[in-house]
């Protein structure tokens, strides 16, 4: 049989758009990523691209900043002797493993929960692998603004440096509903809006604004929570 060559366009019609230009429509244009991401819901190539780069921006942090840090948490939690005593060569192997272990989960944890809570709770059409590939894609803006944060992470000394609400409240005094806008990071934010645009790609009954609220409204939940404990 005769093979004929098929043009470059229909082929791009067929598997949707390359792994670069997602990750790049991901940062500057949403909206054409979450569209050809619900089409065409492809995962594994943007989840090991951002794992890499998670990976990559724990591992640039010196040993020794990682090892003040561990003592100070050591400090404020009570004489948790093991922690004091991994050395700092040793974290900087564990850091950066845990930190792609940890984006591994979480992905594949919101979309299970993106799928209870919009395909079954709200009743939309979709399906747990469309949840998956967009919020794998989504995490590609945290894993790059990990690179952007490591020369002020080193500067300040503090591995966990990021911008958060709580950076313009410079006003707001120690304590509770601080530690809150400090869990609410900006890329995170960032991140669930793009998913938020995802989450109506996938169902256009589903507006960006509901899709929205509902994201960020899970998000300030789990921040309520975490600040309970963050010691100041």
């Amino acid at each position: 049989m005769v093979g004929f060559p098929v043009p470059e366009e229909i082929k791009q019609l067929r598997v949707g758009p390359s792994l670069t230009k997602r990750l790049l429509y991901t940062v500057f244009s949403p909206g054409r990523m979450t569209a050809a991401v619900a089409e065409y819901p492809t995962w594994i190539g943007a989840l090991l691209i951002s794992t890499v780069l998670i990976g990559s921006a724990a591992a640039l942090i010196p040993a020794d900043i990682l090892a003040e840090a561990q003592r100070r948490v050591a400090l404020q939690e009570g004489p948790v002797q093991f922690r004091v005593a991994m050395g700092a060569e040793i974290l900087r192997i564990v850091v950066p493993i845990a930190a792609m272990l940890r984006l591994i989960a979480t992905s594949f944890l919101a979309a299970g929960l993106y799928s209870v809570v919009f395909g079954f709770v709200l009743g939309d059409s979709g399906s747990y692998r469309q949840y998956l590939a967009i919020v794998v894609h989504a995490s590609f803006v945290p894993a790059i603004m990990g690179l952007f944060y490591t020369p002020l992470r080193i500067a300040t000394v503090d591995p966990q440096f990021h911008l958060s609400i709580a950076s313009f409240l410079v006003f707001m005094p120690e304590g509770y509903w601080l530690n809150f806008f400090r869990v609410m990071d900006l890329t995170q934010i960032w991140s669930m809006l793009i998913v938020a645009g995802g989450v109506s790609a996938i169902d256009s009954r589903r507006t960006f604004i509901s899709a929205a609220i509902v994201l960020l409204g899970l998000l300030a939940a789990l921040a309520l929570v975490i600040a309970r404990f963050i010691s100041n």
